[in-house]
C-alpha cells in the first residue's frame, strides 16, 4: 500500500493573500478582530516569527504581534478553494480522504507505473497543485498514513518517499512530541526519562498498555509502525448542473428570463424524481465580450420546487443591468439533502381503485394468498400514523370478497 499526504501550509493565508496582494510579506491572523473573544485560525509566518500560534487568543495574538493585519476569516471561500483543490487530487487517485483544510491523504497504491515511477509521479502532483494555488505543497509517501503525514512536514521542495521496512527507523529520531497521545502521557514518558519515538518503540505493549491503557496501545502501534489504516475517500458533494449557449447573444432579460426558466425546471424535475431538495442554487452568465458574473443565491428551506427556485433568480434578473450580450448561462444546485418521502393513494375514482386492487392483489395471490392478504379495519380516526390509525387482522377471502367489492366501488 502505498500512502501520499499533502500539506498545503498557511491554505487560508494564501487565499486571502490571492485577493489581497498588498498583505503579502506582513504578519496576518486570521481569525477576527483582536477584540473578540475567538482564536486564531491562522496565521502568516511573519506573524509566526512572533510568537503567535493557531488557537491562541485573538487579544494574546495582538500582544504577542502589535503590527499584524488581523482578518475574519471567510470558510465559505476556503471551502471552495480547497474543493477545487481536491479535484486536482481526484485525477490521480479515486481514494482522497480530507486530513484537514489544506490536508489530504492519497492512497496511490499500484499508481506510480503510470508515470514511471513513485518519484515522477508525486513532482507531478507538486506541479499541479502548485498550478491550482500557486503553493508548493508539502509532499510525503510511506505504507502507513501518519508516516506519510510526518514524511511531508519534514519535506523541503521535493516529495519525500519512505520506502517499505524503513518507517520505524525514519520516526525513531522525532521527538515524543508527534506521539498521538494526551499532554499528561507526554509528561508521563518525559519523566520516565523518554525523549524520542526510538526509545518508545523499544518498550513491550504490555507495559504501555497497563501504564497509559488505550493511548498506550495507540502510541505503540505509532512507533513500532504497525498501524496500517486504509485511507476513507470522502463524500463528494453532490451537485447538478444545467448549462446552455446562444448562437446569438441575449439582451432581452424576459426572453434569458425563460430560457434560465427552462434550464431550472429541468433540474427540479431531477431533483423530484430522485427524492431530493436543494438549498442553494449558483448561476453563471458569460457575456460575449468577454468576462462572466457569479450569483450565489441560498434558500432559507430545501426545496425541489420550480417556483421556489425560480423566485430569487427573477429578483436577480430584474435588478441585472447588462452592458453586453449574455452568451451562455450555467446553474449549479447544490448543499444537497434527501427529501420527505409521500404515501400515493390508488385512485379517486371507485371504478379506478377496484382495478389497482385487484392487480395488487394478484400480484400476491398465487401460492399464499390466504396468509399474505390481511384486511385492516379503521381503530383511531384521529391518529396521524397508520399503525394506530388501522387495526390488522386476518382477511377471509371468501367471507368477505361481497363487501370489500362494496367498500372499493364506494
Amino acid at each position: 500500500m502505498k500512502i501520499a499526504y499533502v500539506l498545503l501550509e498557511n491554505f487560508a493565508i494564501s487565499i486571502e493573500l490571492r485577493n489581497r496582494p498588498e498583505l503579502a510579506a506582513r504578519p496576518v491572523i486570521i481569525g477576527g478582530l483582536p477584540s473578540e473573544r475567538k482564536m486564531v485560525y491562522d496565521l502568516s509566518p511573519e506573524a509566526a516569527a512572533y510568537g503567535v500560534k493557531i488557537g491562541m487568543p485573538l487579544r494574546q495574538a495582538y500582544q504577542t504581534c502589535p503590527p499584524a493585519v488581523f482578518v475574519e476569516p471567510d470558510h465559505e471561500r476556503y471551502a471552495a478553494a480547497f474543493e477545487e483543490i481536491l479535484g486536482v487530487m481526484d485525477g490521480f487517485s479515486p481514494r482522497v480522504e480530507v486530513d484537514g483544510p489544506g490536508k489530504a491523504f492519497l492512497d496511490l497504491t499500484g499508481a506510480g507505473r503510470s508515470y514511471g515511477g513513485e518519484e515522477r509521479m508525486l513532482r507531478s502532483l507538486s506541479a499541479a497543485l502548485s498550478r491550482c494555488t500557486g503553493i508548493t505543497p508539502r509532499i510525503g509517501m510511506s505504507s502507513c498514513k501518519h508516516v506519510a503525514r510526518l514524511a511531508a512536514q519534514l519535506s523541503h521542495g521535493s516529495p519525500l518517499i519512505v520506502s517499505e521496512g524503513a518507517e520505524a527507523e525514519m520516526i525513531a529520531p522525532l521527538p515524543i512530541e508527534c506521539l498521538p497521545c494526551s499532554d499528561e502521557v507526554k509528561r508521563s514518558l518525559r519523566f520516565f526519562g523518554l525523549r524520542t519515538v526510538g526509545e518508545v518503540a523499544h518498550l513491550p505493549l504490555e507495559a504501555l498498555s497497563v501504564q497509559f491503557g488505550k493511548e498506550g496501545e495507540a502510541i505503540y502501534r505509532f512507533a513500532r509502525c504497525v498501524n496500517h489504516d486504509l485511507v476513507i475517500p470522502r463524500l463528494r458533494p453532490m451537485i447538478f448542473e444545467g448549462r446552455t449557449h446562444f448562437e446569438d447573444a441575449i439582451t432581452n432579460s424576459v426572453y434569458l428570463l425563460a430560457v434560465l426558466g427552462e434550464l431550472i425546471d429541468g433540474l427540479a424535475l431531477r431533483l423530484r424524481r430522485e427524492h431530493r431538495l436543494c438549498r442553494k442554487l449558483k448561476l453563471k452568465l458569460d457575456f460575449d465580450k468577454g468576462g462572466e458574473l457569479e450569483e450565489s443565491i441560498d434558500y432559507r428551506y430545501p426545496t425541489a420546487s420550480t417556483i421556489d427556485l425560480m423566485r430569487p433568480v427573477t429578483k436577480f434578473l430584474e435588478r441585472l443591468e447588462c452592458r453586453s450580450g449574455v452568451a451562455g448561462a450555467t446553474v449549479f444546485l447544490m448543499d444537497m439533502q434527501g427529501g420527505t418521502g409521500e404515501q400515493l393513494g390508488f385512485s379517486s375514482r371507485g371504478s379506478e381503485k377496484r382495478r389497482h386492487l385487484e392487480v395488487i392483489a394478484g400480484s400476491i395471490k398465487p401460492a399464499e394468498a390466504s396468509a399474505c392478504l390481511r384486511r385492516a379495519l379503521l381503530a383511531d380516526v384521529h391518529s396521524g400514523l397508520s399503525e394506530k390509525k388501522f387495526s390488522i387482522i386476518g382477511f377471509d377471502e371468501a367471507a368477505s370478497s361481497a363487501k370489500a367489492k362494496r367498500i372499493w366501488e364506494r
